[in-house]
């Protein structure tokens, strides 16, 4: 595909807004627990200048091998803490995504078509969902320079081979995707002898010495075997793909209810379909490496979401190959180049720039129906901040029964023994299965029977089985915010006041009389949409919708009424979770008449949902 080079001209104005967008997507308030873990195995690291061999953070498998291969990621994210807070662990990462970014664009740019532009818009969105303080995002930059490294080395442009080593040394001591460059390594190994005729001996001596330099982390033959002793054990049973989102198939990918369909999903799969389409219609110039990678990498994609950056961070260069070597004037006739070179360009650029206007007023991740928010800093509200706060002011350091997302973040907050937390290579699946079990009815009596805790400290939204039941078995409620609930067993620290009646509400200055204003504001008509919203910030009050629901499930139902009211009533009746989640609690409470007015609202939204359709009065649907 011929025209204007990316590197000047309109095609450059949408790489430019990629890039901005890149950092757009990283400018979100903290608001994952996995950062817990890594800051408290960095701090342990530190006071103790060692590194851990067995579990350090859990009381249930304090004897379970932990091979911390993140270990100077950690101590480097630990040391960045100190300085600058969290605020300087999301612009740090921020600079390594656009990094990273900045390699892809480096190895397209090289193929000299507009093409490679499309695809480096297309690949900052399908990273958007893992734009993250994470290991991996490091992990990204990492990848980009070996291949880039690799790929000039092919095409006989430059060779630095001799920093694959020190590429991955720094690799096996920060990530567990090191693996990633000895793969891109070998396949280049052998596309050189099948396509030049001979073996390319320094590459073989490079990855040798990388071999060797990879056994120089602390772990050494374990710390190389990890990798594919954690990919067995998390491909060994389906209940982590159950349990967390980031391990499953992006192609049989379900959104949450009345939530927009991730646009990163879309243009991942667009990617591949374009990908494998131009390789198949160009596949006598294609090069062994090109298949091993563009194959290889595919199926981490599908193995997990959380693999979909790689797969594009890997493949894109061949992509943009691949469509310039096939004659798509051809083909496409009606694509006229002042359209591709000036229209496509300027079309493109404006959708990055109104999708990154989107994420600056939280509406893109407010139609995703995610707790990402615009902004530096931690967002307590998404997090159990509040609740390690509660813990530490009264001294409550007992044991702990708790859910795999607050675990990591109890261990570096509260710093005490926890139940499990997210490093799922270390629980293990026995660990998980009775994790998976207790969710069930009766679950937390037989978990609190066998591990004897003297608290539960839970995020109610993933366990409501455990908020139902617990007020049942004589455990108190002491504390309760957006994200989290704590219950005392009987008799330890009595001195701790119980949550009394209305007190979420009292303490957040609300109405409490507003449930007898009910049918007002229910029947309010919702206005309609302004141009001038585009303009201001999502008002989405979403701590409102978590104490609804998190009131409910404790079992305090007029509280309940009154956050969902508020949201409605401060909202004007613009989101309809509202009125579903209120036309549950009137439903329970035999409130026909409000159970109906809430689902009539919420109707053209989820037509089909059971619940609605049987307090309509509707027949299921087949």
């Amino acid at each position: 595909m011929q025209g204007t080079s990316p590197k000047t001209g309109p095609w450059l104005f949408p790489v430019l807004a990629a890039f901005l967008l890149a950092a757009l997507f990283g400018l979100h308030r903290i608001n994952d627990a996995d950062l817990g873990f890594h800051l408290t195995a960095g701090t342990w690291i530190l006071d103790h200048h060692a590194v851990p061999r067995t579990d350090t953070s859990t009381y249930t498998v304090p004897d379970h091998p932990y091979v911390d291969l993140e270990w100077l990621y950690q101590v480097l994210l630990v040391l960045g803490f100190k300085l600058g807070g969290y605020s300087l662990l999301s612009l740090s990462h921020i600079v390594l995504s656009l990094l990273a970014f900045y390699i892809l664009w480096r190895r397209l740019e090289e193929q000299g078509t507009p093409a490679a532009s499309l695809l480096f818009c297309g690949a900052v969105l399908a990273c958007e969902a893992r734009f993250r303080v994470r290991p991996e995002v490091p992990a990204w930059l990492l990848l980009g320079l070996t291949l880039l490294i690799l790929e000039q080395r092919a095409a006989r442009a430059k060779d630095h081979l001799a920093w694959l080593p020190v590429l991955q040394l720094l690799w096996v001591n920060s990530e567990g995707l090191f693996f990633l460059g000895f793969a891109a390594m070998t396949f280049f190994f052998f596309s050189s002898r099948i396509h030049g005729g001979r073996w390319d001996g320094k590459l073989a001596k490079m990855s040798l010495v990388a071999l060797a330099l990879s056994l120089l982390n602390p772990y050494f033959l374990d710390g190389l075997l990890f990798p594919f002793h954690f990919l067995g054990s998390l491909g060994s049973s389906g209940i982590y793909r159950w349990a967390v989102q980031e391990f499953q198939n992006p192609w049989t990918f379900t959104p949450a209810p009345g939530a927009d369909f991730p646009l990163s999903i879309r243009v991942y799969q667009a990617f591949t379909l374009v990908l494998f389409t131009a390789m198949a219609l160009t596949a006598r110039r294609r090069r062994f490496h090109e298949w091993a990678l563009a194959l290889f990498f595919f199926a981490l994609s599908v193995a997990a979401l959380r693999n979909i950056p790689l797969f594009l961070l890997a493949c894109a260069p061949i992509a943009a190959r691949a469509i310039g070597e096939w004659p798509w004037r051809t083909w496409l006739p009606f694509l006229r180049r002042k359209t591709w070179d000036h229209g496509v360009p300027a079309l493109l650029a404006l959708f990055l720039l109104g999708t990154g206007w989107s994420v600056v007023t939280n509406r893109h991740w407010v139609a995703l129906k995610v707790t990402d928010r615009f902004g530096l800093g931690l967002d307590e509200d998404a997090l159990p901040e509040g609740a390690c706060r509660f813990l530490n002011d009264h001294h409550l350091d007992g044991r702990v029964i708790n859910d795999l997302d607050s675990g990591d973040w109890l261990s570096w907050r509260w710093g005490g023994k926890t139940f499990l937390d997210g490093r799922l290579d270390v629980m293990g699946p026995d660990l998980f299965q009775v994790y998976t079990r207790s969710q069930a009815p009766g679950g937390a009596s037989a978990l609190a029977s066998e591990l004897q805790p003297d608290l539960f400290c839970f995020q109610p939204l993933i366990i409501p089985a455990w908020a139902a039941e617990l007020p049942h078995l004589g455990w108190r409620l002491v504390y309760l915010d957006p994200v989290s609930v704590i219950f005392l067993r009987k008799g330890y620290h009595d001195e701790v006041r119980s949550l009394g009646p209305w007190d979420p509400v009292n303490e957040r200055g609300l109405d409490p009389t507003l449930g007898l204003r009910a049918r007002a504001i229910l029947e309010r008509t919702p206005p309609g949409p302004a141009m001038a919203d585009l303009f201001h910030p999502s008002d989405y009050p979403n701590e409102l919708l978590s104490l609804g629901i998190l009131s409910g499930l404790c079992g305090l139902t007029r509280e309940s009424e009154v956050f969902f009211l508020e949201g409605i009533d401060r909202t004007h009746g613009k989101y309809w979770d509202f009125f579903y989640n209120l036309g549950l609690l009137y439903d329970f409470e035999g409130r026909n008449d409000l159970a109906t007015l809430c689902m009539e609202r919420v109707k053209p939204v989820l037509p089909k949902d059971p619940a609605l359709r049987k307090i309509l009065g509707l027949p299921p649907e087949p």
